[in-house]
């Protein structure tokens, strides 16, 4: 039982090796660092299209008006006011 309290755990760790664990822990700590941080996508921007129509009813009359609405490109306003007519 004495032989188990007077143990004494000693590590022979020279300073050439505290500097690898150092180096290791920095370099593990900076690449997990990196790879948490948000991907941005390479990818093209996606165009998106889409087509809002409005009816509405003209005051004292039968007749609807009808808006329809292409897209923000000119020439999707065009067909737009086109259809719109």
């Amino acid at each position: 039982m004495s032989a188990v309290l007077n143990y004494k755990a000693t590590a022979n760790i020279s300073k050439k090796d505290m500097k690898r664990l150092l180096l290791i822990l920095l370099t593990t700590t900076i690449g997990f660092t990196t790879l948490a941080q948000e991907q941005k996508a390479t990818s093209p921007k996606i165009s998106v299209t889409y087509a809002y129509v409005t009816v509405s009813n003209k005051t004292l009359s039968k007749k609807l008006k009808v808006n329809v609405d292409l897209g923000d490109k000119p020439e999707q306003q065009e067909e737009g006011n086109r259809l719109s007519d």
